[in-house]
């Protein structure tokens, strides 16, 4: 069914969609030559610095080949050897786009949405059954009843389509965690046998001065262990294989110079060093990597299944989750989850680092190093009550986010009008005031989080400090002891950093989850009628009733969605008014029509006779409370309102269409837009912009 003269069109098929712009009518001019994509060879590449350029590629290499992860073995994932190849060309040349492997068929979006998406259908399912269930006995004692029914939960939805993706990977961050806390009992083993050794050899010889005697070469020799276990990057573990692996081991004093024989047991501390420090940052950084990749994977998830909730929402639905808070959830909220994926392990493994942390710590200092853990204990309830403060500041900031969003999208669609009375002063104090309560808040957050931080840093030397004080006031300092009890304070500032930011990661995901949760429980439209493809007619409404949703009692008194351009009696004559929440809105009653197959069918009737609304009811934006609907085939909807793609002309013909010559060619010259395309300076390939502002 169409009408250009109503300027509105319905299809029982989709009207062929034009095909390419370049493709002109033989009739056509120069500017209107018949070139299409297809036919037009492809740009050359620019030159490349490097006149070897295909010779430096590795095999199967380029975007049309899947990346070598999903094949790699574990130690080339662990150490990923995997991408060496990408080292390689990167190092001699600089890489594009071109060279981006595709990725494998489990990380596409289709993929990681179709798994995200079943497990949420599967809690919209168990949630129906929870609702169908009989009522509980009243009589029966609580002890006795049933649980009441739970609505569909997100985070269970995530929990059983992710909890394999990401449970395992927790044993990795647990051994690296107890690689790491366990490396400085080698070091001390290892200051245990030097120590065992120089005094073996000043009782052997007098000559020799005594291991207290040599107070700079000790304690330099210490620190040096000590950067082993606690240093990071290539120098402190290449200090610590030179220092412990060669023999003789020559250490120059004041008065001598003196051998450390080498035996197995220096060989076996050393080695367990080492090996732990080459554990602990392999199986990190693979950690790290798994978990990053894992959170960007539900990421996406979550942004394919919300872009389609947004699309089949109510009219009703849409009055809340309107464009500017939709795209807020989307950007904001996505990412919140993908944080606090990548702080999930971290959460549990923090208390346990802390136990254990403070166990060795006790067994090498003793009861001073209560002390030091005391201070730890006691600023404990400073930061919850930080993090909880920070909590709710988040939650206040996300709302006024939202409006001040939506203000900006609603200036934008109104930029003509608010020129056009001169209203840019009221708009943009409007603007200003919103966003001064954002900074606030932002400004208070940021304060907070400033105090956390420094909290998680200063404390762990702070106790460190006190403890090793306190420990020097009663007892010798030796270094057996002490370099260790240093070593695992600084180990414990780890734990406590992140775990006040795990906890600000959990306080946003449950603010996000709660808002993607009400999105994605928000109504629908009505499903599509049901087709049948041997039916009489295209098109069959018999005896129906529509009406528009009602809105919810918290609905804002905004105006309520109705059909465009007053194409319907339906329309309240006070746009700013709405009606009450009890009151159903006007609706089209008793409606039969048959629209038979290949006819050109027009609705015609005065402004407000419901031409629009009709259209919208058989396209399901009107639900159907009454009657039947029956089509012969897919639906295609052209709205009044115009509406158009930031792309090029021949983008917005097609719409997503294979490009046919002749279809499309076909279509062009029925629209009567040869003459058009021949006067833009690319043809159909001209990009339209933004509502088409490079248009005439």
């Amino acid at each position: 069914m169409t009408s250009p003269a109503q300027q509105e069109c319905f299809a029982s098929q989709p009207t062929a969609n034009p095909v390419n712009a370049s493709s002109k009518s033989p009739k056509a001019g120069p500017a209107a030559s018949e070139k299409t994509d297809h036919d037009v060879a492809p740009l050359a590449k620019p030159v490349d610095m490097f006149s070897n350029r295909d010779s430096i590629l590795p095999d199967r290499w380029g975007a049309e080949f899947e990346s070598p992860e999903g094949t790699a073995g574990w130690w080339s994932r662990l150490t990923f050897g995997w991408m060496t190849p990408v080292f390689r060309v990167g190092w001699k040349r600089h890489l594009d786009a071109e060279d981006v492997w595709r990725l494998g068929p489990s990380w596409r979006v289709a993929s990681l949405s179709a798994e995200f998406d079943a497990a949420w259908q599967q809690e919209l399912l168990a949630e129906k059954e929870r609702a169908a269930a009989p009522e509980p006995d009243p009589f029966l004692p609580k002890s006795r009843r049933p649980r009441p029914p739970r609505g569909a939960s997100l985070w269970r939805a995530m929990y059983h389509s992710w909890f394999w993706r990401m449970a395992p990977i927790g044993i990795l961050k647990f051994t690296s965690d107890m690689a790491t806390m366990f490396s400085p009992l080698m070091a001390k083993y290892i200051l245990d046998f030097v120590a065992n050794s120089r005094a073996d050899q000043a009782g052997q010889d007098g000559d020799y001065p005594r291991v207290d005697a040599l107070p700079p070469i000790w304690n330099g020799y210490a620190l040096g262990l000590r950067d082993v276990c606690w240093g990071d990057g290539e120098r402190s573990l290449s200090l610590g294989i030179v220092t412990h692996l060669l023999h003789p081991i020559t250490i120059l004093t004041r008065s001598s110079l003196f051998l450390l024989p080498l035996s197995v047991p220096s060989l076996r501390y050393a080695f367990g060093l080492y090996v732990m420090q080459i554990l602990a940052s392999l199986l990190l950084n693979y950690f790290f990597q798994v978990v990053s990749t894992q959170g960007m994977a539900l990421r996406a998830a979550l942004t394919s299944t919300l872009y389609r909730k947004s699309l089949r929402l109510s009219a009703s639905a849409r009055k809340e989750f309107n464009v500017g808070k939709v795209m807020t959830i989307v950007a904001t909220d996505t990412t919140r989850v993908e944080t606090f994926l990548l702080y999930v392990h971290l959460i549990w493994t923090a208390p346990v680092q802390v136990f254990v942390l403070t166990v060795l710590i006790c067994s090498q200092l003793g009861l001073p190093a209560l002390a030091g853990i005391a201070i730890l204990v006691l600023f404990s309830p400073i930061q919850s009550r930080l993090m909880r403060s920070l909590g709710a500041l988040r939650r206040e900031v996300a709302p006024i986010t939202d409006s001040r969003v939506k203000l900006f999208s609603e200036i934008l669609q109104g930029m003509r009008v608010i020129k056009f009375f001169g209203w840019e002063e009221p708009f943009l104090e409007k603007v200003e005031g919103i966003r001064a309560q954002e900074v606030q808040r932002i400004l208070k957050r940021s304060l907070t989080t400033a105090f956390i931080t420094a909290i998680a840093f200063g404390i762990p030397v702070l106790s460190a400090s006190v403890a090793i004080v306190i420990y020097g006031a009663t007892n010798s300092l030796d270094p057996t002891k002490v370099f260790p009890a240093l070593t695992w304070f600084g180990q414990l500032r780890v734990p406590l950093m992140f775990l006040p930011q795990g906890i600000v990661a959990w306080a946003d995901f449950r603010v996000a989850l709660d808002r993607i949760s009400r999105l994605l429980l928000a109504p629908e439209l009505d499903p599509q009628p049901p087709i049948d493809p041997d039916a009489d007619h295209a098109v069959s409404v018999t005896n129906a009733d529509f009406a528009w949703d009602v809105p919810d009692a918290t609905a804002s008194a905004a105006t309520p969605a109705t059909p465009s351009n007053g194409d319907s009696k339906l329309a309240s004559e006070n746009s700013n008014s709405i009606p009450a929440p009890e009151l159903p809105l006007p609706t089209l009653r008793n409606i039969t029509l048959a629209i038979p197959h290949g006819a050109l069918t027009a609705i015609v009737g005065a402004v407000g006779s419901g031409k629009s609304s009709l259209l919208n009811a058989l396209i399901g934006e009107m639900k159907c409370t009454a009657g039947a609907i029956t089509l012969a085939g897919s639906l295609g909807y052209c709205p009044q309102q115009a509406w158009i793609q930031n792309a090029s002309l021949r983008d917005n013909i097609l719409f997503g269409k294979e490009f046919d010559r002749t279809r499309y060619l076909e279509a062009v010259r029925d629209c009567a837009l040869i003459k058009d395309l021949e006067v833009l300076p690319d043809g159909d390939l001209t990009r339209v912009g933004e509502k088409g502002v490079n248009l005439s």
